[in-house]
């Protein structure tokens, strides 16, 4: 016959007790949850998961510089891929002109650069000036990002 789990887990998360933060333990131990110890804390990658969707879904993730920059460069990716697709004359400008639509495009989303017609024909036509001029005609530059705005209008006006 097996034990009342339902009882055992009970008796066992009252005699330990639970944290959501890291604490140390009677044995100075950095311990978290229902008395985890982290140096033997190995979650499924099921439960891994389940706690960063919590932890996103709570607003207390927390994420490494190094980490954010990997996730940041897939997503970079995944822009200049999607950007290729989109428009025909992408591949042919500078490179430093597409790094700023990747970058607008990370900060907007591809529907708000693609709300940049203006601007977007005059990069096809490589009238780096207009196209510039364009980017800074926006909400985005008056009231959103106006400092980005100016960085990002400067390196087409310059890089075209």
């Amino acid at each position: 016959m097996i034990p009342d789990f339902k009882a055992l887990i009970d008796r066992v998360t009252e005699n330990e007790g639970y944290r959501q933060d890291v604490y140390e333990c009677s044995n100075g131990v950095p311990t978290v949850g229902i008395g985890f110890a982290l140096k033997d804390f190995n979650p499924s990658p099921e439960l891994c998961k389940e706690i960063v969707d919590w932890q996103i879904a709570n607003q207390l993730i927390r994420i490494s510089k190094e980490h954010s920059q990997i996730e940041v460069t897939n997503l970079l990716s995944k822009l200049h891929l999607q950007l290729t697709e989109i428009y025909s004359w992408y591949s042919d400008i500078p490179p430093m002109v597409k790094s700023v639509l990747i970058e607008m495009c990370f900060q907007i989303g591809l529907s708000g650069v693609g709300k940049f017609k203006k601007a977007l024909k005059a990069i096809e036509n490589a009238d780096w000036k207009v196209a510039a001029d364009e980017m800074l005609d926006s909400k985005w530059a008056r009231k959103d990002s106006p400092l980005r705005a100016e960085r990002l209008a400067d390196i087409v006006r310059e890089h075209g």
